[in-house]
């Protein structure tokens, strides 16, 4: 009579309770391990109530002449730690060669949690098509941030600028990045 090998005998018996214990895992109670910091919404108002919420929100305007060009930016985010919340404005809708307009640290009992929100001003001392300057002004809290001069992105006036968020996870520091397009006049 031949006899199993012992050896044998030893991986059967170790690939049935791997079987089992491979067959206790569900779906159901598998959970995400995916923590990163990321934007679930940002919206911008100008000063007449447009918001870039609106289905046609072609009419959102940033017009320094109506309401002195204060406009708002809020956002959402994903996180229940802390982060850095970084607002830009550029030309292009990337991070390459934007100018930094204001930055905020939020979380648990900081000024912006979750939700985050900016008080902008746009000011502009256009002539015509050409501007001798253009800046804007952002503040995530009480404090007033200087105005930036952001001359530099206008080809003409009206327009098309963006608005760009940045936040980045204050422990793993990975970002997530989400852009609005506006029409500055």
């Amino acid at each position: 009579m031949n006899q199993i090998p012992l050896a044998t005998i030893r991986n059967c018996i170790f690939l049935i309770v791997i079987g089992f214990l491979l067959s206790a895992c569900d779906e159901a109670h598998i959970h995400s391990t995916d923590y990163s910091t990321r934007i679930t919404s940002l919206e911008v108002v100008d000063a007449q109530g447009h918001s870039t919420r609106d289905q046609h929100y072609e009419k959102l305007k940033i017009d320094p002449f109506y309401d002195n060009g204060y406009f708002e930016v809020f956002w959402d985010t994903n996180t229940h730690d802390d982060y850095h919340a970084t607002l830009y404005i550029n030309d292009y809708d990337t991070l390459v060669g934007a100018i930094e307009l204001e930055g905020a640290y939020c979380g648990p009992n900081e000024v912006c949690d979750r939700q985050g929100f900016m008080y902008c001003n746009y000011k502009s001392e256009n002539h015509g098509f050409s501007s001798a300057y253009d800046g804007v002004q952002c503040s995530a809290s009480r404090h007033k941030s200087s105005m930036k001069n952001v001359t530099e992105l206008f080809k003409r006036h009206p327009t098309t600028l963006y608005l760009l968020l940045e936040v980045c996870d204050s422990y793993s520091h990975g970002c997530s990045i989400k852009s609005q397009r506006a029409v500055f006049q």
